[in-house]
């Protein structure tokens, strides 16, 4: 079937090539900047996240979550005492 084509027989189908290829560019355009949107969006989740973490970092350093944790084991005892 190939063998009974020609550059003729192509010519008229060049156009309408030229055409899919413009419009495959003009898809990839799309596509990179949502990807681009979605790494921005991502960046500052991360960002976000990292500072949240480094917060509740330093919170276990300084030993505010010990003292949290000791304070309501004592209220908690002070609390059962009370109740028996």
């Amino acid at each position: 079937m190939l063998d009974e084509l020609n550059v003729d027989d192509l010519g008229d189908l060049t156009p309408q090539f030229q055409d899919k290829v413009e419009d495959q560019i003009i898809k990839l355009g799309n596509m990179r900047e949502k990807v681009h949107g979605i790494k921005e969006n991502y960046d500052k989740k991360v960002d976000s996240l990292y500072t949240q973490f480094k917060e509740i970092e330093n919170l276990f350093i300084s030993g505010f979550f010990e003292q949290e944790t000791l304070g309501d084991i004592k209220n908690s005892k002070s609390r059962q005492q009370g109740i028996l």
